[in-house]
């Protein structure tokens, strides 16, 4: 049997795409997974802080975050028409990644900060998350600034 070298070329490429998947899922490799969290929002909470220079503490007027006891607290500040509604709320390592619906609809001027409460899996450490970004819908996540308190 004669092979040619395009028959040769096309055989090593399926063979190696084949072995390519074969590799073994170890324990490290599901912790590391995209992990979804559960999103409440949450009127309750009080407003986010942040500290300023000569070290004053005010409310947090734009987008932030902090960690809570059990949970990570989300603000979002933006019009009432149409308000901010997350569509998911994701970790992979040490990130959260939230994404926000988008409308294009008609929208207020006025801001109104929303309060969110996020909840980790089952068996997630909130020790490990360092950092939160919000996807406003145009695919480039924009990191939050973490808030005092």
């Amino acid at each position: 049997m004669r092979m040619t070298r395009r028959s040769f070329v096309g055989a090593a490429t399926f063979a190696g795409l084949g072995l390519a998947g074969c590799g073994a899922r170890t324990s490290a490799d599901s912790n590391d997974a995209a992990a979804t969290w559960v999103v409440t929002e949450d009127d309750g909470l009080d407003c986010l802080t942040m500290e300023v220079s000569g070290g004053a503490v005010v409310a947090m007027t734009g987008d932030g975050w902090a960690p809570r006891d059990g949970f990570i607290q989300l603000q979002l500040g933006g019009g009432s028409i149409p308000g901010q509604e997350i569509e998911s709320a994701t970790s992979d390592g040490s990130a959260l990644t939230v994404r926000l619906k988008t409308d294009d609809g008609p929208s207020t001027l006025d801001l109104v900060l929303t309060e969110y409460r996020l909840e980790p899996p089952e068996g997630f450490s909130l020790d490990r998350i360092e950092s939160v970004a919000v996807d406003y819908g145009d695919g480039k996540p924009q990191e939050l600034e973490r808030a005092y308190k």
